[in-house]
């Protein structure tokens, strides 16, 4: 059985797509052959049916470039190999390059299939949606659209080996913030949750892991942690690729996710998986975490307020949040079973 997959980057240490390696090598174990068309190429370890070929943002290529590779590869693919199964990674773009070859899919016997996970889904990921015979998602929100062709199926995890877990947490307490530093993702929530940890006596380390993607916000966010004084216990630490988060995680107690932007965010289960606390918003995690760790809106209090019911229980009981929360994830989003909530047992 083939494969081809279009995403916009295959690189092992990409900050943002990084994770999408490891799906690519887990579907590997299933299919004879894997082509993978993306926009930029970085480092990355397949094995030798696994092919990988960029459309040249890497070397500086412009979109017209772009465009023609794209459509010499799929020609190749699609026409003079025979290609069971296209699965287009998040862009809506390649599903609307590639609706020629969608049209022709039944005389190929090919399935064209759609991940995508975001909140806000525009005019043209509704097109784009309409150009594919499955939609797969993460959750509801994820996809907030109510086609008949969707189907949500979790996230895809990389269950990372633990000796066991364990009740205690760290003093200081170790808190961290994964994301993009934008308007969206509400970063001034957390640092008004730090502050007001300060105030309640209670010493912490906080990180936030993400790109500064919108300067002038960047510039307000290191503004408010100056006139909060919180320079010593608050730090922007960039991007790390996601080996290196996952890392990260091991060494923190929670997660804070005053984010908005719909869907469950896959950065809640790398979280929980690794025995950290996520403290996020109830109508959107209410099902997925600890009540304990649910905060009903934006405001600061009620995620120091998480934090402090936390670190109120006993070892014990810490020890078991943290296990069930690893076999949640283990359960519903395990890379290891992805593949087969994707393709089924179609690729047997």
């Amino acid at each position: 059985m083939r494969l081809l997959i279009t995403t916009q980057v295959v690189d092992i240490h990409d900050p943002i797509l990084g994770f999408f390696h490891d799906w690519i090598l887990e579907f590997s174990t299933r299919f004879d052959r894997i082509d993978v068309i993306c926009l930029k190429e970085g480092v990355h370890t397949f094995p030798a049916h696994v092919h990988v070929h960029s459309l040249g943002k890497e070397k500086g290529k412009g979109r017209f470039t772009y465009t023609i590779r794209f459509f010499i590869y799929f020609f190749r693919f699609f026409i003079f190999s025979h290609t069971d199964f296209v699965l287009y990674h998040m862009g809506a773009v390649y599903n609307i390059l590639g609706a020629p070859f969608f049209f022709l899919r039944k005389i190929r016997r090919t399935s064209f299939y759609w991940w995508k996970t975001h909140g806000h889904i525009n005019m043209w990921g509704r097109i784009a949606g309409k150009l594919v015979d499955r939609v797969y998602t993460a959750s509801d929100g994820s996809f907030p659209l109510p086609y008949t062709h969707k189907y949500v199926v979790g996230h895809g995890i990389s269950i990372t080996n633990h000796d066991g877990m364990s009740g205690g947490i760290s003093e200081p307490l170790s808190i961290i913030v994964v994301g993009r530093i934008s308007p969206a993702k509400h970063v001034e929530i957390a640092i008004a949750s730090a502050q007001l940890l300060r105030e309640k006596g209670i010493a912490f380390k906080m990180q936030f892991v993400g790109a500064a993607v919108d300067p002038e916000y960047m510039r307000t966010m290191e503004a408010l942690v100056q006139e909060y004084t919180l320079s010593e216990t608050v730090a922007f630490i960039g991007t790390m690729d996601h080996g290196a988060l996952t890392h990260a995680y091991t060494k923190c107690d929670f997660l804070l996710h005053p984010s908005t932007t719909g869907g469950i965010d896959k950065v809640v289960l790398e979280a929980m998986q690794n025995g950290v606390f996520p403290i996020a918003l109830t109508a959107t995690y209410a099902q997925l975490i600890p009540s304990h760790c649910c905060v009903p809106s934006l405001d600061p209090a009620e995620f120091v307020g998480a934090i402090e019911r936390v670190r109120r229980l006993t070892d014990t009981e810490r020890k078991i949040m943290r296990e069930e929360m690893r076999a949640t994830v283990i359960q519903n989003h395990s890379l290891a079973t992805l593949t087969t909530r994707i393709f089924g047992d179609m690729t047997e």
